[in-house]
């Protein structure tokens, strides 16, 4: 290739190049979200964090949602940029949807019930008020992200039913409640074939069920 026809192919790539990198500079997460890479990075967060108020409790200290570490969990358990740069939600992604609401549910009660002095409901309130005080915003933005998540995964599940077939479509949403971390105290009744067919599905689309409710 002569020197002249480089300089011109130089010209040409290099705006593309330099558009590229704007877009990589200035909206990283519409390429980098990976609700599964997320949701993994959620779960490991909020075991840390757990164990991060256990500790606290032991010492008797207090929490600081706003400062390194707690602040650097509480960003990847509850990451609303990653979840905000998905595409729509697909049955498929109930996979590791499951998980980061399973992290999520365990994480709030943990900052909830910090520094109760018993599991009654009268210890709890008392936890929950004085916690509340202590860090409302955090609790605030926690909640948010929470809903949010929850929403998500709720049409994904929908996704999930629909493309079930007509007649199935009734104990196959019987059968998602199921898959909830908090199950209603009585549980709906289905027929062996139902269970059967949500088994296959969970294989097809590798979803998988939380153990029950104990």
């Amino acid at each position: 290739m002569s020197a002249h026809t480089s300089t011109r192919v130089f010209r040409a790539a290099a705006p593309i190049a330099f558009g590229l990198w704007l877009s990589l500079a200035f909206c990283p997460t519409v390429f980098a979200a990976d609700g599964a890479q997320a949701a993994a990075a959620a779960k490991e967060a909020a075991a840390k964090l757990q164990a991060y108020l256990r500790d606290l409790e032991k010492s008797k200290g207090q929490p600081d949602y706003s400062k390194p570490p707690a602040s650097e969990y509480l960003k990847r358990i509850f990451d609303a940029d990653t979840l905000a740069a998905l595409p729509p939600p697909k049955a498929e992604d109930l996979v590791w949807l499951f998980d980061w609401t399973e992290a999520v549910g365990h994480t709030f009660p943990a900052m909830v019930m910090f520094g109760a002095e018993d599991q009654s409901d009268a210890g709890w309130r008392v936890a929950l008020a004085r916690n509340m005080r202590r860090n409302h915003d955090s609790f605030i933005n926690a909640m948010a992200s929470g809903l949010r998540l929850c929403a998500r995964t709720a049409n994904a599940e929908a996704s999930f039913i629909n493309s079930m077939p007509p007649d199935e479509k009734r104990e196959g949403l019987a059968l998602m409640v199921l898959q909830q971390p908090f199950r209603l105290k009585t549980k709906p009744r289905v027929s062996p074939a139902a269970d059967d067919r949500l088994r296959r599905a969970r294989q097809g689309h590798r979803l998988r069920r939380l153990p029950p409710h104990a």
